[in-house]
């Protein structure tokens, strides 16, 4: 990554000096968060001094800048992670239908050619399967945008989603409506 804002600052240099914020959102995959952001924090600091050194806390200096680790800044684990909180509220009945496909293939199946599943790819099959119902033949990206994942609904009730949304609203200084 500092190849990349070491080429974009030195072709641009007033994209350092003219943002407002600068956010990274990132998996933690199988790290803890603070390592994560301890990586991040070493790789960023030339560019930004006061990058915050825990996740999910914005500096409010110029520009503000800050991580969030999901899936909700204290857990091992991936994006899919989130959504699967997620789809437990929104299609909790796909969500059931879904897990009893996916039980289907033995935990040798996955561990071998050609699935070879990795950590959390159970979590990606899952929603993936949802989405291969809610909108055939699209991404999980599309469904995301198209269906209720993200809703009123969901913030609401999964803790992990508002503290994501309450960190957005921080670091880009907007207005928050939904209280």
């Amino acid at each position: 990554m500092p190849e990349n804002l070491d080429d974009t600052f030195s072709i641009y240099p007033e994209y350092q000096t003219d943002i407002t914020a600068f956010g990274i959102i990132v998996d933690a995959d199988k790290n803890t968060p603070e390592k994560v952001v301890a990586e991040y924090r070493q790789r960023l600091s030339n560019y930004f001094p006061n990058f915050p050194a825990q996740p999910g806390v914005v500096d409010q200096n110029i520009p503000r800048t800050g991580i969030y680790v999901l899936p909700d800044n204290n857990s091992e684990g991936v994006l899919d992670t989130l959504l699967c909180e997620c789809g437990e509220i929104a299609y909790p009945e796909y969500m059931k239908k879904a897990k009893l496909y996916l039980d289907n293939f033995s935990d040798e199946e996955k561990k071998s050619q050609p699935l070879k599943w990795k950590p959390f790819d159970d979590k990606k099959a899952l929603i993936a399967t949802i989405v291969s119902v809610l909108k055939p033949g699209k991404t999980n990206t599309t469904s995301i945008v198209d269906n209720d994942w993200i809703s009123e609904q969901t913030i609401k009730e999964v803790a992990s989603l508002k503290q994501l949304q309450t960190f957005l609203i921080e670091l880009l200084e907007l207005n928050d409506a939904t209280n």
